[in-house]
Formats: structure tokens, C-alpha cells, sequence
């Protein structure tokens, strides 16, 4: 199919904004994934490091209150603390309900599930430890803190590994984001680039393609046609080899053609100054238009031809006496050759006419009449 001008323009310009537009569309999924990527450190990995670190301050000063209370023989000071213990307990759940909402992915989860039952094991230890301590009995107490002290430690060790995940997880979040960014910078140049090769290569072949309709440059063929239609059929018009339907091709074609035609006719018109009135325009050299053209000029000629043929017939029949010899009647501006022979009809008549007077008063005797001069 072939496309105009027009649309292949349209074709190249449609190309870049499509590139365009994909590298817009490409920038901004990719601006999406590395903001994503950055921000997780903000939307979940600091919240989830400044929860669990809460948690891990708020478990340690639960334990400080527990010894408190161990060492606390007085029933008011262990009400108190007892409190204290309350709210450190309200504290630490508050914490560990406010990170179940951050949790990242199922490691994560998994992570938590332990520090809640680490933390549910150190609560069930703690009531039988507060009871012996309520009862001032220290022995049993400081038995029963070496044991929640051991699950206290596995916990302080769980929260510790659960604040080195999420530390990983900002870590991979960071590393994604850069990753996310070199990626994107690499696609957008792969894109860039395809799309600069695409267009550049269609604005070649529509170069091209354009060049070889014309034949060479717009204003090479520009100049070539004005030269043409100023009557100088002489330019040279250089093709490139192989040319035979581009526009200075045809242009070089019908050069040559009116070349020819002007040929013809400055040939059959000194033949004719030569005498030789039969010679006419070889028509078959022509096709088209161009051959009905010579047509005409050969009838047109030929047309005076005869006109002037059957006057000079007319003429010579006068020659031989006949001064009743007819001619036909010529159209227009011709009518001139109509008089002319008229006229010439009557003088020759009227010679005649002059001459038989005169001979025949000769003939009378009056040998002095003459033929009327005048």
C-alpha cells in the first residue's frame, strides 16, 4: 500500500509520540516501584523498629518492676508497684497490638506469633512469682525468678532477632529501591534508543522513498520543471541509474518528447522551404496527446496546402482558356483568395473583351481604334 506524503509524516510523528508516551508511562511505573520501594522504610520498617524497640523498653522496665516487688516487704509499696506492673503490662500489649498492624510478610508473622507466646509463657510465670512475693515467702520468689528470668532472656532474645529482620527488611527495601532505579534507568534507554533507531530509520525510508518519487532533491526538481515551462528544453537532467518512473524521470521524458516535436516540425517546415510540400510529422512518434498534436499540425498544413493547390488549379485552368472555371467557396479570413481570383477572372475577361473591340472595328476598317488603356 502505498501511503502520501501526508501520511507518512503523520506515520513519523505518530512514532515519536508513542515513544514519547511510553517512556512517560515507563518513568512513571517505574517512579512508582522505586517510591514504593524507598518509602517502605518510612511507612513500615521505622514504625515496626520504634514498636518493637518500645516493646523491648517497656519489657524491661515490667522486669525491673518485678524485682521491685520481690524485695518489697511492705503491702502498700507492693499494691503500688503491682499497679505499675499493670500499666507495663497494658504498655507492652499496646505495643504488640500496635505492630501486628505493620506486619510485613508471613516470616514476619511468624516472628511475632513467638514473641506473643514467649510473652504469654513470662505472664504465666509471673502471677505464681507475684503470689510468693505478695506472701513474703523470698525463697520460693527468687526460685521462681530464675525461671521467668530464663524465658524473660529467650524473650529479649526473640525481640532482638525480630528488630534484626525488620533491619534486613529496610535493607532489601533500600537495595530494591536502588535496583528499581538502575533497572528503570536501563529501560528507559533501551526504550529511548529503540525509539530514536524506529524513528530514524522510518524517517529514512520516508526520505528515501521520497527522494526516489522525485528523482533527486525537491529543488533540483523544482528548478528542472520551472526551466521546462520557460520553454528552455535544453537542461540536462541527470538520473541516477535504473530511474525510469521517478519525476525527473518523466520530466527528462517529456523534455525529450517536446524536443522531438519541435524536431518534426522545424524538419517538415525547411523541407518545405526546400519545395517539398508532400513531407509531413512522422505522428507515429508520438503517443497520446502528443501525437494528435502532430496530427494537426499535418492537417493544418496540409489544409493551406490545398487551399492553395485549387487555387492554383483554378488559376492554370484560366491559363488554358477556361475563364468559367469554378472554385469552391473559402471559409472566413481564406475569402480573401476568392476575391483575389475574381478579380483576376474579371481583368482577364475584360482584356479579352478590350481585344475583341478592338479587333473587330479593325476589322470594320477603323484601323485606329486602340485598346481602352485606362
Amino acid at each position: 500500500m502505498k501511503l502520501t506524503v501526508a501520511k507518512k509524516m503523520a506515520l513519523l510523528v505518530t512514532l515519536a509520540l508513542v515513544g514519547i508516551g511510553l517512556l512517560a508511562t515507563l518513568n512513571s511505573l517505574q517512579m512508582a516501584k522505586v517510591y514504593d520501594a524507598a518509602n517502605y522504610s518510612t511507612a513500615n520498617s521505622v514504625p515496626s523498629l520504634v514498636a518493637l524497640d518500645r516493646v523491648r523498653g517497656d519489657f524491661s522496665r515490667l522486669r525491673v518492676r518485678v524485682y521491685r516487688h520481690i524485695i518489697t516487704t511492705d503491702a502498700d509499696g507492693m499494691l503500688e508497684i503491682e499497679q505499675e506492673i499493670a500499666d507495663g503490662r497494658a504498655e507492652i500489649e499496646k505495643g504488640l497490638r500496635d505492630y501486628q498492624a505493620l506486619l510485613s510478610d508471613e516470616t514476619d508473622r511468624q516472628f511475632f506469633v513467638r514473641d506473643q507466646e514467649l510473652y504469654a509463657k513470662y505472664l504465666a510465670s509471673l502471677e505464681p512469682l507475684l503470689a510468693r512475693s505478695r506472701a513474703n515467702d523470698n525463697d520460693a520468689a527468687r526460685q521462681l525468678t530464675e525461671e521467668i528470668g530464663a524465658i524473660a532472656r529467650q524473650f529479649d532474645t526473640a525481640l532482638d532477632e525480630h528488630l534484626g529482620y525488620n533491619v534486613a527488611l529496610a535493607k532489601q527495601a533500600a537495595e530494591r529501591a536502588v535496583a528499581t532505579r538502575h533497572a528503570a534507568d536501563t529501560m528507559t534507554m533501551i526504550i529511548a534508543g529503540l525509539s530514536l533507531l524506529l524513528v530514524a530509520l522510518v524517517g529514512y525510508l520516508i526520505t528515501r522513498g521520497l527522494l526516489r518519487q522525485l528523482g533527486g532533491e525537491p529543488d533540483l526538481a523544482a528548478q528542472a520543471a520551472n526551466r521546462i515551462a520557460a520553454g528552455d528544453l535544453g537542461t540536462r537532467i541527470d538520473l541516477a541509474a535504473g530511474d525510469a518512473a521517478s519525476l525527473m524521470a518523466a520530466m527528462k521524458t517529456m523534455s525529450e518528447v517536446l524536443r522531438g516535436f519541435i524536431a518534426e516540425m522545424n524538419h517538415m517546415s525547411a523541407e518545405h522551404d526546400r519545395g517539398d510540400i508532400d513531407v509531413r510529422m512522422d505522428e507515429t512518434r508520438f503517443q497520446g496527446d502528443f501525437r494528435v498534436m502532430a496530427k494537426g499540425v499535418n492537417d493544418m498544413v496540409a489544409g493551406h496546402i490545398a487551399v492553395k493547390k485549387k487555387a492554383m488549379a483554378c488559376i492554370k485552368a484560366f491559363g488554358e482558356g477556361d475563364m468559367d472555371a469554378e472554385i469552391e467557396l473559402f471559409p472566413g479570413k481564406k475569402r480573401f483568395i476568392n476575391d483575389t481570383i475574381e478579380q483576376v477572372r474579371a481583368n482577364i475577361r475584360g482584356f479579352i473583351a478590350e481585344m475583341g473591340h478592338m479587333s473587330a472595328e479593325h476589322d470594320r476598317g477603323d484601323i485606329d481604334v486602340r485598346m481602352d488603356e485606362t
